[in-house]
């Protein structure tokens, strides 16, 4: 049991240490269930350092920091989503401001009872990605 508990603290130092060293890629695609997933934004703009990540039940999240330009990324990631991805986008995303937030839904193709959420918070250097699949039904 000791050794068991042992093991478990170093994973998580491990764990914690590669993501601080920049060591941690991004994925091609955020999953968020067996059936459905996001491209992630390094699919389209190139590899990123990631700063953190949040892997849950039907969520996901990714931060990324020195990012030489995050404007330009979000709006490549977002002209994606929209026109590859069929995603709707909360507001307009060409010439946007140097920080901000975008939100983007599309109901699930794998289920129709289903809605994917992928939100952007971005500033100079560096913005964060949270993709997310929650039932329409509360």
């Amino acid at each position: 049991m000791k050794k068991a508990v042992s093991l478990t603290i170093v994973f998580i130092l491990l764990c914690a240490l590669l993501c601080s060293c920049g060591l941690v890629k991004s994925p091609d695609k955020y999953e968020l269930s067996d059936k459905d997933s996001v491209p992630s934004i390094t699919k389209v703009v190139g590899d990123r350092e990631v700063k953190t990540t949040k892997i849950g039940k039907q969520y996901v999240m990714y931060s990324y920091k020195n990012v030489p330009d995050s404007k330009d990324d979000i709006e490549r990631y977002a002209s994606y989503l929209v026109s590859t991805e069929k995603f709707t986008a909360d507001k307009k995303y060409k010439n946007i401001a140097a920080s901000g937030e975008f939100v983007f839904t599309k109901t699930s193709p794998s289920d129709s009872e289903y809605l994917i959420t992928v939100k952007v918070t971005y500033s100079e250097g560096e913005y964060k990605i949270e993709a997310d699949r929650t039932s329409k039904i509360v």
